[in-house]
């Protein structure tokens, strides 16, 4: 179950807190695996917000189908949408299930470990400070970008 583990695992952590947008949970994934000791469990790529990518948003599509994270949608001022994520009791119980089992529960502990401190150090930072940081770390992931700040950057 690799291939959803590190979104469940964002979800779960920092006391279960939610997270806001698609772009942000991106970008915390992209950070857990990049700025932390855990394997490279999603392959990202440049995109029109920074490094995306398509195996980690087919894994939190999984997760939601399956009941694991539910998905709340609200309008933006902009009148655009923005989705925010959040564990639901089933997720909780995957995860605790998987600190059991003798065979998982060290990867699923790193992980766990990994994506508390990116998760809280990022996630109520705001959006546009949050993108600046990505981008300016690592500017090989913004050639795609349709942001301003791509520009800043390179």
């Amino acid at each position: 179950m690799p291939d959803v583990l590190l979104p469940l695992a964002l979800a779960y952590v920092d006391g279960n807190d939610e997270i806001e947008g698609a772009t942000r949970f991106q970008k915390l994934a992209f950070l857990s695996q990049e700025e932390t000791n855990i394997d490279q469990l999603h392959k990202f790529q440049a995109d029109k917000y920074g490094p995306f990518s398509p195996s980690l948003a087919a894994a939190i599509d999984s997760l939601e189908n399956k009941g694991l994270i539910k998905k709340r949608v609200e309008k933006t001022r902009s009148g655009k949408q923005k989705y925010n994520y959040r564990i639901t009791d089933a997720g909780r119980r995957v995860i605790k299930s998987l600190q059991q089992d003798d065979d998982k529960k060290e990867k699923v502990e790193d992980i766990l470990s990994a994506t508390q401190e990116i998760k809280r150090k990022n996630k109520d930072m705001p959006l546009d400070r949050l993108l600046r940081y990505v981008y300016k770390k690592y500017p090989s992931y913004t050639t795609k970008s349709e942001l301003d700040i791509a520009d800043e950057v390179r």
